[in-house]
């Protein structure tokens, strides 16, 4: 699959992450797994998204259980990612990115 170049993946600790049969595929995969700082989520660009789809979601069934609606997780989780804008996705990306920059210019 990635044959010809270097792969990395780049993982919170997450203990399934860290289970033999999963660092056994990575070896198999010849994937290099680049675990993240422990308790650093600023370091992750994918936390940040996580919490603009949360705070959305909070939102969306917060206002369907005041209209007494019955909620149905999945359609509500699916419209949560919808109304997350690009750009603060892109934000995301680039503020995890900035702070793991800064940690490294640092040393």
């Amino acid at each position: 699959m990635y044959d010809s170049e270097p792969f990395a993946i780049f993982l919170d600790n997450l203990s399934v992450h860290k289970t033999n049969e999963v660092l056994e595929v990575y070896k198999r995969l010849n994937i290099t797994a680049v675990f993240n700082v422990p308790y650093s989520p600023q370091f992750n660009g994918i936390e940040s998204y996580f919490s603009l789809i949360k705070g959305a979601y909070k939102k969306m069934l917060m206002k369907e259980m005041l209209k007494g609606n019955r909620v149905t997780t999945e359609p509500l989780i699916k419209r949560s990612i919808e109304q997350v804008e690009d750009e603060k996705v892109m934000n995301c990306v680039r503020n995890g990115l900035d702070a793991v920059q800064c940690l490294y210019t640092s040393l």
